[in-house]
């Protein structure tokens, strides 16, 4: 479909440009060209189920791009073209769980708006995503637990990462996380801490991480970085089955493993620090 909302001088709020409601599951929305002035090119709510929307160029030059809200699961949106010029490019509202956002590239957004933003919505899938513009946060995880950030491409705006109350992320094999104020920012909240919280290996400048903490200084944030060990003998051939015990600084042990017939170990993940607020 080609949908264009005529009048753009004259708009008409809440207009969309396709809506799925209440319950229509395994809806497909595939290779679309919507371009709407008033609110959301796509709009999916209540309690629907196994949405698909994929290969899509959309344009919202007011609302939000891609909405899903109150109770949108087991959902995907892939491979999509988002062009936000007045909010935010995807919107995931409450209790929209199980959800995954795969490859899809999200431009232009707004100063005060942001790329992805993941409100109220349990173990959401995010992978290989771009997104652009002078965002106030490219992804935004807001009271949300056991979020999956993968290949994140982000550049432009004020910051890269935001997590408010949220726990259990993992953050992995960033390409680019970076914000003109933080490229990772845990902001001080008094409804929950943030905790257990993971990045790995994801590259950004240390100057621009703030971990704020909450009413009771629990808010916490992990960094670690992958590790492999290779062993050779004396004649520079790989040794396999080699024991590799590894410690941290303060003497703990963290791993103990052997070397493979390459004289590899599998790869390991080590924490470089815990940031406790600072």
């Amino acid at each position: 479909c080609n949908i264009v909302e005529g009048n753009f001088s004259n708009p008409t709020n809440n207009k969309h440009g396709i809506s799925v409601v209440y319950g229509a599951d395994n809806s497909t929305i595939f290779n679309n060209y919507i371009n709407i002035q008033s609110f959301a090119s796509i709009d999916v709510s209540g309690s629907s189920n196994y949405i698909n929307i994929t290969k899509n160029t959309l344009i919202s030059n007011y609302g939000t791009v891609v909405y899903l809200t109150n109770r949108v699961v087991n959902s995907v949106i892939e491979n999509n073209t988002i062009i936000s010029n007045g909010s935010m490019g995807i919107y995931l509202h409450y209790l929209c769980n199980n959800n995954t956002l795969i490859n899809n590239n999200v431009s232009n957004i707004g100063e005060g708006n942001d790329g992805i933003y993941i409100f109220g919505s349990d173990d959401v899938f995010v992978a290989d995503n771009t997104v652009m513009g002078k965002y106030r946060s490219a992804i935004t995880l807001y009271k949300s637990l056991n979020t999956i950030v993968l290949n994140q491409d982000s550049s432009g705006g004020n910051r890269g990462l935001t997590i408010w109350g949220s726990n259990n992320s993992i953050i992995r094999d960033c390409i680019n996380l970076s914000g003109n104020m933080y490229d990772l920012d845990v902001p001080f909240v008094d409804f929950g801490p943030s905790i257990n919280n993971t990045l790995i290996n994801c590259s950004y400048n240390l100057n621009k991480e703030r971990v704020e903490g909450d009413l009771n200084n629990l808010s916490n944030l992990t960094r670690k970085w992958y590790y492999q060990a290779y062993v050779n003998n004396t004649e520079g051939s790989p040794l396999s089955n080699a024991n590799i015990a590894a410690y941290n600084s303060s003497g703990q042990l963290q791993f103990t493993t052997q070397t493979n017939s390459s004289g590899l170990i599998d790869r390991q993940e080590v924490t470089e620090y815990v940031n406790r607020g600072g």
